[in-house]
């Protein structure tokens, strides 16, 4: 985003229910920062792997794809943060999610890939519905990271079948 405070129409065409999108934003947020909760978790149930694979980066560990996963999710966060305070000047209010514990890491697995389809749809629908501009781009950025995150995730899912 922008240092430059610009809110002109071209700029941020925003759509007619201004409100609806803000509130959208702060759901988002919420989301999100329940999701970090979730990777967290998962992050602590894998056990380190040792040895050369830890080391050598031609091995792709289950901890360091959750990590990624974690890391693009707080910058979806970051994204909702900067979009929120260009368009209003304030700090967003995320609405807070519940977060409950996973019973297993499967478990846990399964709800990240289904928490992460539900937000794809989400902002999926932000893009369909936004006029033309740099909100726009925003919703295609986190629509993107959000699939690129599911991707990631069912391929460890896929790890725990075999």
């Amino acid at each position: 985003m922008s240092d430059v405070n610009d809110l002109s129409p071209e700029r941020f065409p925003c759509p007619e229910d201004y409100e609806e999108l803000l509130e959208q934003l702060r759901l988002m947020a919420g989301r999100e920062e329940r999701d970090l909760e979730l990777y967290t978790f998962l992050i602590d149930q894998v056990t380190p792997q040792i040895g050369l694979q830890r080391e050598d980066e031609r091995f792709t560990t289950n901890r360091t794809v959750l990590r990624t996963n974690r890391d693009v999710t707080r910058r979806n966060l970051e994204i909702l943060e900067e979009t929120y305070r260009d368009l209003t000047g304030e700090r967003i209010v995320p609405i807070r999610q519940r977060f409950i514990l996973p019973i297993s890491y499967r478990a846990g697995l399964e709800r990240a890939i289904m928490h992460e389809l539900n937000d794809a749809e989400i902002y999926r629908d932000m893009v369909l519905n936004l006029p033309q501009g740099n909100l726009t781009q925003v919703a295609i950025r986190l629509y993107t990271n959000t699939m690129m995150n599911i991707d990631r995730a069912n391929f460890l899912f896929s790890r725990t079948t075999l």
